[in-house]
């Protein structure tokens, strides 16, 4: 299995990484390097084969990663560049990524949260470059 963290940037230094561990083995496997800012969300979707991170920037920019050991999106792991990218959310911060529910055959779908935000993403699976996200409407009442 895989584990990730995502790091503050360093002092002086230009990104923050994303690690990709084994489980098994407690190392490092991988290192993604995208982010100009702290990475303050991330999570898995696809069964594990897509990494979610959010970066603390003005419009907390979301990429998507390839981390597939084998499959659809293994290809895509050894350019260590984002599938795809885009502003997750301007007006507040993001708190977390949750994985909607489906499989590794279904399109990739997940949820990006915080103070008063809420956004459904949803990409096609042949082509990660075509994500679409839509606002949740909050009231005082609630979703």
């Amino acid at each position: 299995g895989l584990g990730a963290s995502g790091q503050v940037r360093r002092a002086g230094g230009k990104v923050a990484e994303v690690l990709l561990w084994s489980s098994d083995t407690m190392k490092v496997v991988a290192t993604f390097k995208f982010h100009q800012s702290d990475i303050v969300a991330l999570g898995f979707i696809q069964g594990g084969e897509v990494l979610v991170t959010i970066g603390s920037d003005r419009d907390h920019t979301l990429a998507l990663w390839a981390t597939a050991q084998d499959g659809w999106y293994s290809f895509r792991k050894r350019e260590k560049v984002p599938l795809v990218v885009s502003s997750a959310y301007k007006g507040g911060g993001v708190h977390g990524v949750l994985a909607a529910p489906g499989g590794i055959d279904k399109p990739p779908r997940f949820v990006t949260y915080g103070a008063a935000h809420l956004k459904f993403w949803q990409s096609d699976r042949f082509a990660p470059s075509k994500l679409e996200g839509r606002r949740g409407l909050l009231s005082a009442a609630g979703a």
